[in-house]
């Protein structure tokens, strides 16, 4: 069993809320072992990786890089395994968006295929990125080193040179005619050294950006496909209340909801036309309830897709870029079949997509856009379970994404409003909900 394990290309710190999403995005069958300090873990699985202490990697897996996933101990974590002369570990947040890039959203096989004939392949750069790269072309059959940057210290070479399995290099050992897939950018040391020479780049760190790779035309259909219709973006804030989804049903209202709205569907007979997740943990949570529901479009970011097909009846693939959070406006994308950008909260992509769809009266319900104390007050019903999982909203980040809509569509003459029962979304003019609608008969 232990000579099975020690086939495997990694082993992961921490099996929390990063940790699973780690495990899934490297694939179960990359990772020799899972390490915990929590002493009640140990012993047992996760998707059929043992679990284990920190002694025990040292003793049997000390040769396999580390990913590290607790966020806020990452530090305290490296310094550890550095005094134990460790130096192969790698920190899951600093790489989480290249690595979704790389594994979850990049057409890979067009550009394994393009490396095949290539006579030597550098990855340059030393990170949990450098390494997946390595053990996904070495089962290619491609031949390939990963070269050290500069800014690595001796010390620390040697002892990756010396545990690690993988095939390393220096930057200096590069040789004219050689495809060089960048892991991290280049420092300015290589740069010039790398100008004298005849190499190809091939930028592999933000895969996500790369526009030119993303075009799903099937999401053309939903282009101006309601130009002559109102909409409602049903999110999962607190302010829902079932007997607002009712009244959406009576009037056959188009709706675009998100993530736990499913947990609705016990007490209503109301659906939405189009269902958004974007984050990889609300399609694992919910896998099962997404591909069973009776929802006319499934659309499902591609760094979420979580599923065993690629090609669904009522699911669709869509690309998201995962813009750096920043405290500025994130970008509006306009074009479906491009992608949308994320703007760190699911509703940005639904008005995106609203937009696309043609829809000229939007309105947004169950925004409440606030900063809560715990995961439990965030949304409509109690038993959101994964919310446990989740990080909390940060309302003033989501602000600049709301402020990037409401500029776009004042652009174009669309107009956005807050039909929310109260909460603190202030960005769109706001409207009492039950006056949209005509008594009933």
């Amino acid at each position: 069993m232990l000579q099975t394990l020690q086939k495997k290309a990694f082993a992961i710190w921490g099996i929390g809320r990063l940790g699973k999403r780690c495990v899934h995005m490297l694939n179960p069958n990359n990772i020799a072992c899972i390490i915990e300090s929590d002493k009640s873990l140990i012993g047992t699985e996760y998707q059929g990786i043992n679990i284990i202490d920190v002694k025990t990697y040292i003793k049997d897996f000390s040769s396999l890089p580390i990913i590290i996933t607790p966020r806020f101990a990452e530090k305290e974590i490296k310094d550890f395994l550095h005094a134990k002369g460790i130096e192969h570990a790698f920190t899951f947040w600093d790489y989480l968006y290249d690595i979704t890039g790389y594994t979850m959203q990049a057409p890979l096989k067009e550009l394994y295929h393009s490396l095949a004939l290539e006579p030597t392949i550098i990855i340059y750069g030393f990170s949990a990125l450098s390494v997946i790269i390595y053990e996904d072309l070495q089962k290619e059959s491609i031949n390939c080193k990963i070269a050290l940057p500069s800014f690595i210290s001796s010390t620390s070479a040697e002892c990756i040179k010396t545990k690690l399995p993988q095939n390393i290099c220096t930057y200096t050992d590069i040789k004219d005619n050689s495809v060089i897939l960048l892991s991290q950018p280049l420092v300015k040391e290589e740069e010039l050294y790398l100008s004298n020479k005849k190499v190809k780049y091939k930028t592999l760190y933000d895969l996500c950006f790369h526009k030119e790779l993303y075009n799903n035309r099937a999401l053309e259909k939903y282009k101006n496909l309601h130009s002559t219709e109102r909409c409602f973006i049903v999110a999962t804030g607190p302010s829902l209340k079932i007997d607002d989804l009712d009244r959406l049903y009576e009037h056959n209202e188009i709706c675009i909801s998100m993530n736990g709205i499913l947990k609705a569907f016990s007490h209503t007979t109301w659906r939405p036309n189009y269902y958004f997740v974007q984050d990889l943990l609300p399609a694992l949570e919910w896998k099962n309830e997404i591909l069973s529901s009776n929802i006319e479009g499934k659309l499902i970011a591609d760094g979420a897709w979580c599923f065993e097909k690629d090609d669904y009846p009522d699911m669709h693939k869509w690309h998201i870029f995962n813009e750096p959070i920043e405290n500025k406006n994130p970008t509006f994308g306009d074009d479906f079949t491009k992608g949308f950008y994320s703007g760190v909260t699911v509703t940005y992509s639904c008005i995106q997509f609203a937009i696309y769809a043609g829809f000229k009266q939007i309105y947004l319900l169950g925004v409440d856009n606030c900063n809560y104390l715990s995961h439990e007050a965030q949304h409509f019903v109690k038993d959101y379970e994964v919310a446990k999982g989740m990080p909390s909203l940060n309302a003033e980040l989501a602000n600049f994404a709301y402020r990037s809509a409401k500029n776009y569509a004042a652009a174009h003459e669309i107009h956005i409003y807050n039909a929310t029962r109260g909460g603190a979304l202030e960005e769109f003019e706001r409207v009492d909900f039950d006056s949209l609608f005509p008594n009933l008969n």
